[in-house]
Parts: structure tokens; sequence; C-alpha cells
């Protein structure tokens, strides 16, 4: 606590209410489920890779019913598997995976290359420093844009 500041809290009804919420709040998923659920996507990945009867097949898959989105048998694995991900950690499990996977890295020694490059959020900086990351679109908001100044 601070220096010369009083500790805040909760009036007594409103703590009891806070405590029967947190009693059925879901827990998060433990790390370990994470990253074995990565490393079969990871596995998934490379035997897609190797497979060209595979290949086409989802690439048949993605034209039918994802054509706007990237080509990216991670991104498609993803999606088939577990379509409630953000498409932020989504990002950053394809993100991290691609990093893995242009290093060679072996499907059991996944977890600890993510984990040695610092967790996921470090591979998809190092992935982007390294490959330059995503396109970006420019923007179309005139507000955003540099006014123009005669010369």
């Amino acid at each position: 606590m601070a220096w010369g500041k009083r500790p805040v809290t909760l009036p007594t009804q409103l703590e009891e209410e806070v405590k029967k919420v947190r009693t059925v709040a879901p827990p998060p998923p433990p790390a370990d489920l994470i990253y074995k659920y990565l490393r079969r996507v990871y596995e998934l990945q490379g035997k897609i890779a190797s497979s060209s009867e595979w290949q086409k097949a989802i690439q048949k898959y993605h034209a039918a019913h994802a054509p706007r989105t990237l080509k990216n048998y991670t991104g498609i694995i993803i999606k088939l598997t577990a379509d409630h991900i953000t498409s932020n950690m989504k990002y950053k499990y394809v993100t991290a995976l691609e990093y893995a996977f242009a290093n060679n890295v072996k499907p059991d020694n996944l977890k600890a290359f993510i984990k040695q490059h610092g967790g996921l959020n470090r591979c998809v900086e190092l992935w982007n420093k390294k490959y330059g990351g995503k396109p970006r679109k420019k923007s179309t908001n005139l507000l955003a844009r540099p006014a123009k100044t005669a010369d």
C-alpha cells in the first residue's frame, strides 16, 4: 500500500455478490492444453504440407468456405477446429506456428521453442521482425491522411 493512502473496500453486500459470481466464473484454460492444441495443429500443418492430395482438398475447401481470407493451412485448421477463438488469438497462434515451421521445429519441441523465444507474443514480434509481418491495408480514412501542401 502506498504511503498515506487508505485501502479502498467494497460495501459488504456488494463484496458478497462479487463472491457469488466468482464461484461460477470459468477457469482460464491451462497452458498445457493450449500447447497441446497448438502442437496438434502444427503436426497437421506438416502433414498437409507433405501431401499434395490434402493440399488440394484444403485449398478447395478454403475456396468454397472462406475465399477472402489468407490461404494458410494453419489458419484454416484453426478455423475448422476452434471457431470460438478470436481473430487476434488466431493471428498469434498462426504466426507463432509459422515462425516455428520456418525454423524447422519438430512438433515435440514446439512448446519449448515458443517458451525459449519468450512466448506467443514474442514469437509474433520475431516473425514480424524477420519476415516483415502481414501487409496492412492503406487507410481510406480521409482524416488519417496528411494534408496536401501546395509547392
